[in-house]
């Protein structure tokens, strides 16, 4: 009986620190198949849906700024939300980036035209540490008649979470708040006012889908190589305390 145990505690370890071998070998399965692939991969069937802000958006349909909204280009609206495509970029499986760009505006006016202000051809840039920036031009007046010329003004920045579903890439900025420069170039909201959520859809095709769930694999397997390990180390212990224990008692009898 007692060495039945101390058969099972060794099978346990031997299990755990052979599983723990093979987790370092999965890591350069998943990084060879991101290295297959190309660094990057092009995107040109891009959507992105945004309601701009909702609060701005009723103040320019009420009775107070009395105005509309229009868009220009490649965008769309249906309540409540804008729609920019097709956009085009690129994203980096590897370098866990992106950089989509759309074409087109949205065209507010009210208070009799004193208020004219487009926004128009969005970029968004996804950065490895899962923050992303949305940058665009504002052009126009302001409600108080300000003139307004600013190309590229990094206007919004957020968390971005990107999902992949049969070969279907979504992100997802849930919350994108004004820049400083944001709201230099829109002075009607302070810096760190929350706009509307952001979402792109693409469609990738089957290489750079692998490839980009292979280097988000392989971004995971480090931790769950050291819980294997730290696992390994503590079920090695409670062998040795197994063994004592055996030992002890063999010599009692």
């Amino acid at each position: 009986m007692l060495r039945s145990r101390i058969a099972a505690a060794g099978l346990t370890v031997g299990a755990l620190l052979a599983f723990g071998a093979a987790a370092p070998a999965s890591a350069a399965s998943a990084s060879e198949a991101v290295t297959a692939a190309d660094a990057e991969c092009e995107i040109v069937d891009a959507s992105l849906t945004w309601g701009f802000k909702e609060s701005f958006r009723a103040y320019i349909d009420g009775s107070i700024a009395n105005g509309e909204w229009t868009t220009d280009g490649a965008v769309s609206y249906a309540t409540p939300d804008f729609t920019w495509e097709p956009g085009a970029g690129s994203l980096d499986p590897e370098a866990d980036t992106a950089e989509l760009r759309f074409s087109g505006g949205i065209r507010f006016t009210g208070h009799g035209g004193i208020l004219d202000t487009t926004f128009s051809d969005p970029i968004v840039r996804v950065e490895a540490d899962g923050s992303a920036h949305v940058v665009i031009d504002v052009t126009g007046t302001t409600r108080d008649g300000e003139q307004i010329t600013a190309s590229g003004v990094d206007f919004l920045s957020g968390a971005a979470e990107s999902t992949v579903d049969d070969g279907q890439w979504t992100l997802v900025i849930a919350a994108p708040i004004l820049t400083e420069d944001g709201a230099e170039a829109f002075p009607d909201y302070p810096a760190g006012a929350e706009f509307d959520a952001m979402t792109i859809t693409a469609s990738l095709d089957e290489t750079c889908a692998e490839a980009l769930v292979a280097a988000a694999e392989a971004r995971e397997l480090p931790t769950r190589v050291g819980l294997i390990a730290g696992g390994a180390t503590a079920a090695a212990a409670l062998a040795v305390l197994v063994v004592g224990l055996v030992r002890r008692r063999g010599a009692q009898a």
